[in-house]
């Protein structure tokens, strides 16, 4: 799913990223696709779930380690590598 757009539009997607969908015989989360300007204003919210992967294309933003983008992206690589 792409989770962009303005805050209301992105409060209506938030309502889908609890649903399941059915692959075959499994059960599986959405998976979420976004830009680093709504993963920094979006930051709280996001952390909120147990990711299992995470890609970031285009890394050479995530340079300066003082960034908000830079501190998250760094949160969930270790909770995932903790979990």
């Amino acid at each position: 799913m792409l989770y962009h757009g303005s805050e209301t539009e992105r409060y209506v997607i938030r309502t889908k990223f609890n649903t399941n969908h059915k692959v075959g015989t499994l059960d599986c989360n959405p998976i979420v696709i976004t830009t680093y300007e709504i993963l920094r204003m979006d930051t709280k919210f996001l952390k909120t779930y147990d990711w299992k992967y995470i890609t970031i294309d285009e890394g050479h933003k995530l340079k300066n380690s003082l960034t908000i983008t830079t501190r998250y992206a760094k949160y969930i690589f270790f909770k995932m590598f903790l979990n």
